[in-house]
């Protein structure tokens, strides 16, 4: 077990809650995509209505914070290189993050 075995990181990785609800909330997500690619006629998120940006804030803040938990939970941080679960989440937290709070950036630039 890669986990440290003390410290409030590891306590809330380890608890099946804390997965269950991460499920939940991919779920919540997959359904959120199908709903913006319905309704929301803007090619960005900084060009989405309020709503929308919203929703996307909230899901983006979510996934970072569940990665950045699961990363403070390592004993070794260089562990988490090895994870390939947490490399994948990790990868798409990062593109995530380039595509709601990065184009914020390039768009008003």
């Amino acid at each position: 077990d890669r986990y440290k075995t003390e410290g409030c990181a590891q306590s809330v990785a380890r608890d099946a809650r804390f997965d269950y609800v991460t499920l939940g909330v991919i779920g919540l997500n997959a359904l959120w995509i199908g709903i913006e690619l319905d309704l929301n006629p803007a090619d960005t998120v900084p060009t989405s209505t309020a709503g929308f940006q919203i929703m996307e804030n909230l899901f983006c803040l979510f996934f970072t914070s569940e990665v950045m938990i699961r990363f403070l939970a390592f004993k070794k941080k260089i562990d988490a290189l090895k994870d390939v679960r947490f490399m994948f989440d990790a990868a798409l937290v990062t593109l995530m993050v380039l595509e709601t709070w990065v184009m914020y950036f390039v768009v008003a630039a």
